[in-house]
């Protein structure tokens, strides 16, 4: 978190691809990626382990419109988030957003839709039931293994890309003392649609759970408890 300073004010974006892990029918392997987007500039670093029984990998696709300025009053700005997959495997995705100072995010809020405005600590939240379409939020306390994430609940195709998770945010500034830098941190990792089920034998079998229900939470609760 970035050291408060009230005269200042910058405003800065940060966006993170990161972990971006795969399930493979034999087992896990870890592949990671790195993006980085800083006020107005993005670099990405990509590294990607070649496997022969497939991967998976994601890309964050952001459409990001700061303002020039922060000022008193409210303060809009596009933040449309994506995450589409850019390799050849189906994959469940999640992600985790956050707004690296917690008193912004009291002054925030978050639209699905340009249209509808809800307040962040809402929408960072698991009771919150207005997330767009085929997104769920679970919460730490809700589910100590998986919490913390949003989830896309239905498996997205390679090549195809999420429902927008956000599309604008809204910070409302009473007084010129509250304005701040600030990040809205966003990470995105996925599997793919396999599980790994044992046999007698003590052998493993690859399962592909999509059309299954559920399957997303499945899916997900099969790799955190192998990790």
């Amino acid at each position: 978190m970035k050291e408060k300073r009230h005269h200042r004010k910058r405003f800065q974006n940060r966006r993170f691809l990161t972990s971006v892990k795969k399930l493979t029918p034999v087992g896990i392997i870890f592949m990671t990626a790195a993006g980085l987007a800083m006020a107005y500039l993005t670099d990405r670093t990509r590294i990607v382990n070649q496997i022969s029984v497939g991967s998976n990998t994601v890309s964050i696709k952001e459409e990001f419109e700061p303002p020039r300025k922060q000022e008193t009053g409210d303060n809009i700005f596009k933040k449309k988030i994506q995450i589409e997959n850019t390799d050849k495997t189906d994959s469940f995705i999640r992600v985790f957003m956050e707004f690296s100072d917690s008193s912004i995010k009291d002054l925030a809020q978050i639209s699905p839709d340009g249209k509808n405005w809800y307040p962040a600590s809402e929408y960072i939240s698991s009771d919150f039931q207005k997330l767009p379409e085929n997104w769920i939020y679970l919460s730490e306390a809700e589910d100590p293994l998986l919490g913390g994430y949003y989830y896309y609940t239905l498996p997205v195709k390679a090549k195809e890309t999420t429902v927008p998770l956000a599309d604008r945010i809204l910070v409302t500034y009473s007084d010129a003392s509250q304005i701040r830098d600030f990040d809205i941190l966003v990470t995105a990792d996925s599997i793919q649609t396999y599980i790994n089920e044992e046999n007698e034998d003590g052998s493993f079998t690859a399962k592909d759970v999509s059309e299954e229900a559920g399957s997303w939470k499945m899916a997900w609760t099969e790799y955190m408890e192998r990790r």
